[in-house]
């Protein structure tokens, strides 16, 4: 093993004595280098091979050459390349080879190389480093991409990249990235003719010389639309389809190409929503052109010509396709218009009215989500229309009797129109029979607020039926009547609940902190009472809460009666205790304590 290290030391006297020689370092530097050098020259000859050691030589070595140009720079001397940089490089490069070749299958070693190469400006290693990582890593659909970019954006060479990407489509015939990439391409390519052409004069294809038939394609972006046509005949699939808008959308010739996808989403999806909503708002502006305040009479009768069109086609979607989802999207594009800066007094009501009437419509053909209805009331209330809230909220509960966010909706809207207590209970009664038991803690917690603030007596009766439940309402509801006797009972009251609470289960770590937040709110806690309540605690909760023991352990240690005797002590019961996974922590936990870094309450 040393002699290989000495060998490699050795190759490297010469570069290192042309850089002291020329002062690019000095002599106690080069011995630091020399010295670095042969520790991880050792790594690399070690039995075992690990990837970690070449990418971190290769990293020292990258940055000691970054070094000597900064050097260079500042001293002024741009000689002896030949005999300091490229050997330096050439050994940069012996590393990764040897990297790629023990641990093909990692990317990150690969693209490292590629990356310094860039950096030293070989770019014809560049090339040859995407086809040898190719050969390896041809599963890879992005690789191919990134190798096709390198070609077409730094090397300028329109065919090899659209040699790459066929290659790729070879091995990945249902790549969307793959088809979308060299779809762009393609138009990218046509884009770059045609302002050379533009730059040369030769703006008017009619005036142009003559071009045979593959030229006259790829001019008129015909390549483009025939790789689109191959891949929704490879892929059926709408949102497939409806990506390729975008990237038409950036060229200003690909009016045919727009028109094709069209064409194909009206006749091929027409029983798909996606395919609607992309036909619709094709006669909306881009955001791009659609931002900024428009109020002139000419823009406003514009923007709501486009309006118009984009709604008459939603208008013939839901009656061809009569879906749930369709009128969600409706409904959701004309919601998106309304967010829009800027917008015209008359335009803005004329959506507003819009999306209340698809509202209405198909709440009417009971095609209405729950979503959209929860949209809607929020509408009504923002424009005051609290009676007709008020109706809608009931046509909600008809149509979705489960759902505990609309009946709460429709408590609350009833409570804030001050509506009699009487039937304010009364729906809240028919919502707890209506709403799954498991959902119903939201209802619970609103009509103890409203209790709290109407009829103080009600509450008791109502945190007992609650505690009565599934864990899903009990658990979190227990916490609060111990706030509320803390609140309204005092400590005592606080006492008894809480030792009626314990006969129930199931309870939480929550629950118990809570009561013992409440027991330390007096001026002198009794230490015999917080220790009944976290024995309590570790017998439910000892064997996977380490906060439970942590916050026993430092009771203890901080409260003026308590012994550290029994600190250790719990230490030692809660080693024993823990799930096997969660000692480790627990030890760390109680060390950083110990050593004065835990937080103390």
């Amino acid at each position: 093993m040393a002699d290989f290290v000495q060998k490699r030391v050795e190759d490297m006297l010469p570069e290192l004595e042309q850089m002291r020689r020329v002062q690019l370092f000095t002599e106690k530097e080069i011995k630091k280098i020399i010295k670095k050098t042969k520790a991880f020259e050792y790594k690399l000859q070690r039995k075992t091979k690990v990837m970690a050691d070449y990418l971190k030589y290769a990293q020292y070595e990258i940055s000691l050459l970054s070094l000597i140009r900064k050097r260079r720079k500042r001293l002024g001397y741009h000689f002896k390349k030949d005999e300091i940089d490229y050997p330096l490089i050439n050994r940069v490069h012996r590393l990764f080879r040897y990297c790629e070749q023990r641990f093909p299958g990692t990317t990150k070693v690969w693209l490292m190389h590629i990356e310094f190469c860039k950096k030293v400006h070989q770019r014809g290693a560049v090339g040859q480093m995407f086809s040898e990582m190719l050969q390896i890593h041809s599963s890879n659909p992005g690789l191919w991409i990134l190798a096709a970019k390198w070609e077409f954006e730094e090397e300028n060479s329109s065919d090899n990249a659209r040699s790459l990407l066929q290659r790729a489509l070879r091995f990945h015939p249902e790549s969307k990235k793959l088809w979308l990439e060299y779809f762009r391409m393609e138009l990218l390519i046509t884009d770059h003719i045609r302002k050379r052409r533009e730059i040369l004069g030769i703006e008017n294809l009619d005036n142009a010389p003559e071009l045979d038939d593959s030229e006259d394609a790829v001019l008129k972006g015909k390549v483009a639309l025939v790789v689109y046509k191959q891949a929704v005949k490879a892929m059926d699939d709408v949102n497939f389809c409806k990506s390729f808008l975008p990237i038409c959308s950036l060229f200003d010739f690909s009016q045919e190409h727009t028109e094709c996808i069209y064409g194909d989403l009206k006749e091929k999806y027409s029983d798909k929503e996606e395919s609607w909503d992309a036909l619709a708002r094709r006669y909306l502006p881009s955001s791009k052109n659609s931002a900024g305040e428009k109020t002139s009479d000419k823009e406003v009768t514009s923007t709501l010509k486009m309006d118009n069109d984009c709604f008459s086609v939603f208008e013939t979607a839901t009656e061809e396709l009569p879906t749930q989802k369709m009128w969600g999207v409706y409904a959701g594009a004309i919601a998106e218009l309304l967010k829009q800066p800027g917008q015209a007094g008359v335009v803005k009501e004329r959506r507003l009215q819009r999306l209340l009437d698809v509202f209405s419509r198909a709440a009417d053909r009971e095609l209405l989500s729950e979503d959209l209805f929860h949209e809607w009331l929020s509408l009504l209330r923002q424009t005051g229309q609290i009676d007709k809230a008020k109706d809608v909220v009931q046509v909600a509960v008809e149509t979705y009797p489960k759902s505990t966010t609309l009946w709460k909706q429709r408590i609350v809207l009833h409570i804030h129109c001050l509506d009699d207590p009487s039937n304010i209970e009364t729906m809240f009664n028919t919502a707890l029979q209506a709403v799954p038991e498991k959902e119903s803690l939201p209802l619970f917690q609103l009509g103890i607020e409203w209790s709290l603030a109407r009829n103080p007596d009600k509450v008791e009766p109502l945190l007992e039926m609650a505690c009565s439940l599934c864990k899903e309402v009990s658990v979190p509801i227990k916490i609060c009547y111990l706030e509320w006797a803390a609140c309204t009972g005092g400590l005592d009251s606080t006492r008894k609940v809480y030792k009626k609470l314990c006969s129930q289960r199931p309870l939480s770590v929550e629950f118990y902190e809570k009561f013992v937040g409440i027991e330390n709110s007096v001026p002198e806690p009794s230490i015999k009472r917080l220790r009944r309540i976290y024995e309590d605690a570790v017998g439910d909760f000892g064997s996977h809460s380490i906060d439970i023991w942590m916050n026993y352990i430092k009771l203890e240690l901080t409260h003026p009666k308590g012994d550290a005797v029994n600190a250790g002590k719990l230490h030692w019961r809660a080693k024993k205790c823990l799930l096997d996974h969660l000692v480790d922590d627990f030890i760390s936990t109680y060390v950083l304590l110990q050593t004065g870094h835990g937080n103390k309450k």
